[in-house]
């Protein structure tokens, strides 16, 4: 088998995917655009089957050859008029739908005389193992009315789009809109240029087409993600719709490899080991993106010493335990991302703290009785204003804080040795210190306590 072909089967099965994913998964109120997306991944899975059939077809299979070609064309016809009937109900306007109804009506013109007068699309079929299986295009008004058909039909794609954008609709349905345009203006113009316009001169490269197919897959089912219309509440849901993103982003890579060795390099330089190769270590690449994303995150709040990544504190404080070894390790990260040389968390007796220190618990309560004489003495201690006990200087503890739960009620307390950003705290620094002892309080409630050793 080709090597387009084999990329034409992994489209077929992601195609199929995402339709019975989106099908399965819609909300009612959204019935009607999984529907239309549904009958358009149909209508490209057909369509992809067909042309991978024909492309393989033996040169003694002319019997059945002019059915392959019939579906070959037909579900193109119909995943047409399904992306287009998506995004009039997603764009809403009300023109749409009596333009969707012009073309339902000519599609279904064209739909029919190609399965009652196949001579008008085409005067020939070959099949030949050696130059490639070709379908003799037939140049005439039918082929025009089916060129104009395709090419009308998008145009009006990106104008229902562009008016919705122009509209000035949410940021949500913006972002959506502009998505689906990238995604249609790549897949329509390939599928144009390689399926319609081209096969009139060569029929070698009808299978650009379907793949292209792969990169609207991608930005619909992102658009029915994002825009929240479907649920995915079922682990078998949860885990076809990783495979279709990744394993479409991964296609997309590799037939953009394929493309562009076959234009730089001839067929010979491209092997079904190496096209094989590529497609795994790409899915693998975006497998490793959230495991990546969330080390390059770590790595940057540890460097950050004169600013705090607050989002990154806050998600990890999301996933914070009740036992002493979580709340120990929680002190040391707290202490590295907070950039302070010392964190202590002290609750119902016990001090979990970045690294082993000195000083007493009855000398922590005293220095924290004293640090609440005036709210704004707290913190002077970290920018070595005011007079403090050269002790617990010395043993890195330099404020005591009071640790809140929900209502506002104390329940235990934070400790901070001397920060390690250059320069004194300034009030925007305060400001978001305070911020993270409250979501350190709310993280860690009483509640969650009463099931510590």
């Amino acid at each position: 088998m080709q090597l387009a072909s084999i990329m034409g089967v992994v489209v077929a099965i992601l195609v199929l995917l995402a339709g019975v994913t989106v099908i399965f998964g819609s909300k009612s109120n959204s019935r009607v655009l999984s529907v239309l997306f549904f009958v358009a991944t149909m209508g490209a899975f057909l369509w992809t089957c067909g042309i991978i059939v024909f492309m393989n077809l033996p040169e003694d299979a002319m019997s059945i050859a002019p059915s392959i070609v019939t579906v070959v064309y037909l579900p193109a016809i119909v995943m047409t008029l399904a992306i287009l009937g998506y995004i009039v109900c997603f764009t809403g306007f009300g023109v749409g739908r009596i333009i969707l109804a012009i073309f339902s009506v000519i599609g279904l013109a064209l739909f029919v005389t190609i399965i009652a007068s196949p001579h008008l699309l085409y005067n020939g079929i070959i099949l030949n193992e050696e130059s490639g299986n070709a379908v003799g295009i037939k140049l005439g008004w039918f082929y025009t009315t089916y060129t104009l058909f395709f090419v009308l039909a998008s145009l009006s794609n990106y104008a229902f789009l562009l008016a919705k954008i122009f509209k000035k609709p949410s940021v949500s349905e913006k972002n959506v809109c502009i998505l689906l345009l990238v995604g249609l203006g790549i897949s329509g113009l390939a599928s144009l240029f390689f399926d319609v316009l081209l096969p009139t001169a060569r029929y070698d490269l009808i299978w650009v087409g379907p793949l292209s197919i792969s990169v609207v897959i991608l930005t619909f089912y992102y658009a029915i993600l994002r825009y929240r219309m479907m649920v995915i509440d079922a682990w078998w849901m949860k885990v076809m719709s990783y495979v279709v993103l990744i394993a479409t982003m991964a296609l997309i890579y590799v037939v953009v490899f394929f493309v562009a060795s076959i234009l730089l390099f001839g067929h010979s330089s491209v092997s079904v080991e190496n096209i094989v190769l590529n497609f795994i270590m790409v899915a693998l690449v975006f497998l490793m993106m959230p495991f990546l994303a969330e080390m390059m995150t770590n790595v940057r709040s540890l460097l950050s010493i004169n600013s705090l990544d607050i989002g990154y504190i806050a998600k990890r404080l999301n996933r914070v335990g009740s036992t002493d070894a979580e709340l120990k390790d929680l002190a040391s990260f707290l202490a590295d991302h907070l950039h302070f040389s010392y964190v202590g968390i002290l609750i119902g007796g016990k001090l979990y703290g970045s690294k082993v220190v000195e000083f007493t618990m009855k000398e922590i309560e005293i220095e924290s009785i004293k640090s609440k004489n005036t709210p704004g003495q707290i913190w002077r201690g970290l920018n070595g204003e005011g007079e403090g006990d050269e002790k617990f200087e010395h043993e890195d503890m330099r404020v005591i804080v009071d640790l809140r739960d929900g209502s506002g009620q104390p329940f235990g307390r934070i400790i901070f040795g001397a920060p390690y950003r250059e320069g004194q705290l300034n009030e925007e620094d305060f400001v978001r210190l305070e911020m993270v002892i409250n979501l350190i309080g709310i993280a860690i409630d009483p509640d969650k306590q009463k099931n510590l050793k």
